[in-house]
């Protein structure tokens, strides 16, 4: 790989690791309406430019390409971009890095090793957000009717109530009827 070819993957590194935050970012803020084919269309771009940069590559032509269903939400496509983006990114990554060394092949485990943490962050990290995305939307209501007789757990319970009807006020009374008076 000659110095020019190098500079260039290294900027469509750049490029890949801002379409990954974007792309995260709608995902995980609940942006999906209009992105998917936004993002798409700046995937498809970025990896036919790296097909340009290293043309006989199977994995760049092949592998990292996105078949997306007719029927499929902006959802789904973010949520296949953001997988398909970091893997093209970890597989460009890796490739400067060999550069560097000067190697064509893994040959040592520092390679596998740093892979592998990659991997193994990315997949923590997403596991992570899709947990606090699914909670989010988890709402718990507790009522408990338990007596006051109780000595022993009823201050407990009495602040179980006072937390609950703070969270849900009782209703306000209705005001008195007016006494019905016979108009002559």
């Amino acid at each position: 790989m000659d110095e020019q070819t190098s500079v260039a993957l290294t900027r469509l590194a750049l490029a890949l690791r801002a379409l990954s935050k974007s792309t995260q970012r709608a995902l995980h803020h609940g942006m999906h309406e209009g992105a998917g084919g936004m993002l798409l269309k700046n995937y498809d771009a970025l990896r036919a430019k790296a097909g340009e940069l290293i043309p006989d590559d199977y994995y760049i032509s092949e592998v990292f390409a996105l078949e997306i269903d007719a029927d499929s939400n902006d959802e789904r496509i973010l949520a296949q971009l953001d997988l398909a983006v970091n893997q093209l990114l970890t597989y460009v990554e890796s490739l400067l890095k060999e550069e560097r060394r000067g190697s064509r092949s893994f040959r040592g485990s520092g390679d596998w090793r740093d892979l592998g943490r990659e991997l193994q962050d990315y997949i923590v990290s997403s596991t992570r957000d899709s947990l606090r995305r699914a909670m989010s939307n988890i709402e718990v209501d507790i009522d408990l009717d338990l007596d006051d007789d109780d000595d022993e757990t009823g201050d407990v319970y009495d602040r179980i109530r006072h937390r609950r009807d703070h969270l849900h006020p009782p209703e306000p009374p209705l005001p008195p009827k007016p006494p019905e008076t016979d108009i002559i």
